[in-house]
């Protein structure tokens, strides 16, 4: 633990360079930390783990020359990620033309509004809310932008009321990744939000690239966040979204209302883990009375893990974790691909990671410290229990019979396709997909 705690300086400014807006303490404290740092490559290798270095790298270079601050790493180009954006407003544009109420959501909302920088981290997706009936005359709109939706090349029509969104719309070149919403979470859920709420009230927006949109009332969304917020992957990218959203409303943020909805969706468990993860690793203000009744609907395994990582910010900023992610890419390519050599390796890939997880990701699940002892021991009894651990963790969403429900599914359609195989058509692999085969980031996108 020694070496781990001699970090703490470096854990304290990466804190603090992941802030929307540094004020002028903030900036002071930052310089003086960065005088401090003895080892930037670990500072850097944090970065890197918590996926939060684009804003990092951001602040850093505008305060390195008063710091004085010398670092060996290769400080990466913000501007990479200006293709896509322009993707976006592309689309938004178009689709605005023809009357279509676009609604922002999570980052790319929040890179508008609050950080003031659409780029300040890398964008998996972004992620649009539309209401149903103008869903088709979008996904018209796009075509004749030539984006093109994953499940066509597949022929999957997933528009139905048994799902909330449809598979990513690509754009030409694969760079910008498009989801289009109807709802704002799955019907099979446990959260509850009222879909008439969350479109009412609509506020207007203007996106630096010249588009316009609407966002969800504050409340809605920092209520959206919590609700979509990785049990696992759970880091300075994912908490410091949550912070800056609440310190760029600061007193205007309608804390009342905001407990209320969390109430009526049923979502105080949910809220009761981010509020106070996203605390440790940035301060903001906000009823903490309201923790008290909001930790009596956490299940016993929730508040074991969230205690004893909000009981120190090493284990927060070290155990972030991507196990539940690659599970679900590999659900996603099985339900999608029509290729049977796929979707086999495509479930044992998922199958794989949940019964044998590698043995970092382990320590990740379990919040190991390196200095325990009996670590054999340990290893051993933690490996064993760890199926049982990812379960709780996928539970967490859709409760364990709806997972059960799902799973055998799979299994059950897995094993029709095995015994039509002799007489069934051979399909295309989802990477020899013709409109794919070149796009470098498909493989990366869908990695298992």
């Amino acid at each position: 633990m020694k070496g781990e705690r001699r970090l703490m300086n470096e854990q304290r400014l990466l804190c603090l360079l992941n802030k929307a807006k540094l004020s002028a303490e903030d900036t002071s404290e930052a310089i003086d930390l960065m005088k401090k740092v003895q080892d930037w490559d670990s500072f850097w290798n944090l970065a890197d783990l918590n996926a939060c270095s684009i804003l990092t790298q951001d602040h850093f270079k505008r305060l390195q020359n008063q710091a004085r601050a010398s670092t060996s790493n290769t400080l990466c180009d913000n501007t990479r990620n200006l293709r896509p954006y322009e993707d976006v407003n592309r689309a938004l544009l178009a689709l605005h033309e023809a009357g279509i109420r676009v609604i922002l959501l999570k980052g790319v909302l929040l890179g508008e509004c609050v950080y003031e920088h659409p780029l300040y981290k890398k964008m998996n997706d972004w992620d649009l809310l539309i209401a149903k009936d103008q869903i088709l005359q979008s996904t018209a709109i796009l075509e004749t932008l030539n984006f093109q939706k994953v499940g066509d090349v597949f022929g999957k029509h997933e528009f139905s009321d048994a799902n909330h969104h449809l598979s990513p719309y690509l754009s030409q070149d694969g760079t910008c990744v498009l989801s289009l919403h109807w709802k704002i979470c799955s019907p099979w859920s446990r959260f509850t939000p009222k879909e008439a709420e969350y479109f009412a009230d609509l506020l207007p927006i203007r996106l630096k690239g010249g588009a316009s949109a609407w966002m969800m009332q504050w409340e809605y969304n920092l209520l959206h966040l919590c609700i979509h917020m990785p049990f696992l992957k759970l880091g300075i990218r994912e908490l410091a979204d949550v912070s800056n959203l609440i310190l760029h409303r600061d007193k205007l943020f309608d804390w009342n209302l905001f407990f209320i909805k969390t109430r009526e969706w049923q979502a105080q468990a949910a809220v009761y883990r981010v509020l106070t993860l996203a605390s440790k690793v940035i301060e903001f203000p906000f009823p903490q009375s309201e923790l008290a009744v909001l930790r009596k609907h956490c299940s016993r395994f929730q508040l074991a893990d969230t205690d004893k990582r909000s009981s120190d910010l090493n284990l927060v900023l070290r155990s972030r974790s991507d196990l539940i992610g690659r599970i679900e890419r590999g659900f996603l390519l099985f339900r999608l691909s029509k290729n049977y050599t796929e979707r086999r390796r495509a479930l044992a890939a998922q199958w794989r990671l949940f019964l044998f997880p590698p043995s970092y990701e382990i320590d990740r699940i379990f919040l190991n410290e390196p200095s325990l002892r009996n670590w054999r021991f340990r290893n051993l009894r933690q490996r064993i229990l760890a199926p049982l651990r990812i379960w709780q963790v996928m539970a967490k969403d859709f409760g364990h019979r709806g997972l059960l429900l799902m799973t055998l599914a799979n299994l059950c359609d897995f094993a029709k396709a095995s015994l039509s195989l002799p007489f069934a058509k051979k399909h295309e692999s989802f990477f020899q997909q013709a409109r794919f085969r070149d796009i470098k980031d498909m493989a990366k996108r869908y990695a298992i």
